[in-house]
């Protein structure tokens, strides 16, 4: 399916969940001019239908009003649908959307590992985008939302290479001030991601410290450093060559690094670093006694590693606590 680069301009847009990733896109496409509905529940529609959006940058805060509806089921032709909610929401958005399968380009910019193959057996392989996103953002009320850190975000083919169809998604994606890159290889960066998300997200949830603050500690950063190069060696054995890309962990680099040279370098970048205010998503829902994607992102490692033969004794202890952790967590959950 292609986009016919003269209408690239009147593309509508989709946010299958408004949370604070979903709101950060919807946002910044309405402001660069985009058509752009919103996808929310609860209390966070009805905050962004009555007052609208609030986006809270180091500059100030931005305020739209987007249109927004309850179901994707009341939005009829779309080009692009952002899928951005929590992986335990996905079946009933998607079951919801069915309307739009075969018709609409969908990206999942979701944590899940496997995110689009999910995507794909509701929509359709050739109807998939790859997608990673870095962005860091915090909802911390019904339709406000902090942008704590632009980041970085990667389109591209499944499961590797380029096209017009990505490129011009990409494109409007810059225009409108979300740094991305047309990715060929955006298996090897979904690989990357997932590393660099388990180690950040997992050391954050269980010390209840933000990354900066976690990796301040030598042992933490040992810590951390043993995640990557035990996701580095899970890598190589699915067929994934480890690489540095920038906006991402340096995974090569990490595997190939002394460890006392690596823990002293991330002692001090982060005792520099004036980055203390980005929670990762993970450490968000543990503070709001929400459940965590522990399976589809620590559980799904430790699975694909017993499958492949690759010890990673350091995940399995993390997937032990976290899955403890949500047990706790779903016993408490309304």
């Amino acid at each position: 399916m292609k986009i016919n680069q003269n209408i690239v301009k009147s593309m509508k847009f989709l946010i299958l969940g408004a949370g604070s990733l979903g709101s950060i896109y919807g946002g910044m496409l309405d402001i660069a001019g985009h058509d752009v509905t919103l996808v929310a529940r609860g209390e966070n529609f009805n905050v962004l239908k009555n007052y609208g959006l609030t986006i809270r940058t180091a500059e100030g805060e931005i305020k739209r009003h987007i249109k927004v509806i309850s179901a994707p089921n009341q939005v009829d032709a779309i080009d692009v649908a952002f899928l951005t909610v929590k992986s335990r929401d996905t079946d009933g958005i998607l079951k919801a959307s069915a309307h739009l399968f075969g018709k609409t380009s969908f990206i999942s910019m979701q944590n899940a590992a496997e995110k689009d193959e999910i995507l794909a057996r509701y929509v359709g392989l050739p109807h998939v985008i790859g997608g990673v996103s870095t962005i860091g953002a915090t909802l911390v009320q019904p339709g406000v939302v902090d942008y704590t850190e632009t980041a970085y975000n990667w389109l591209g083919e499944l499961p590797n290479g380029k096209s017009e169809r990505v490129k011009a998604i990409v494109d409007i994606l810059n225009e409108a001030g979300i740094p991305t890159d047309h990715a060929a290889n955006i298996t090897g960066i979904k690989w990357a991601k997932l590393m660099g998300y388990c180690a950040n997200s997992g050391l954050a949830s269980l010390t209840r410290l933000r990354v900066n603050d976690a990796l301040q500690d030598p042992f933490l950063a040992k810590t951390l450093i043993m995640l990557v190069k035990e996701g580095g060696n899970l890598m190589r054995a699915s067929g994934v060559t480890p690489e540095d890309h920038a906006h991402l962990f340096p995974i090569k680099r990490i595997m190939e690094s002394p460890e006392a040279e690596l823990i002293q370098e991330f002692v001090n970048q982060t005792k520099k670093s004036r980055e203390t205010n980005v929670t990762p998503s993970m450490l968000q829902d543990v503070l709001n006694n929400k459940p965590i994607e522990v399976e589809e992102t620590f559980g799904y490692v430790t699975r694909i590693a017993k499958e492949r033969g690759v010890s990673v004794p350091t995940f399995e202890i993390f997937y032990s606590l976290l899955r403890g952790l949500n047990r706790h967590i779903l016993n408490s959950y309304d």
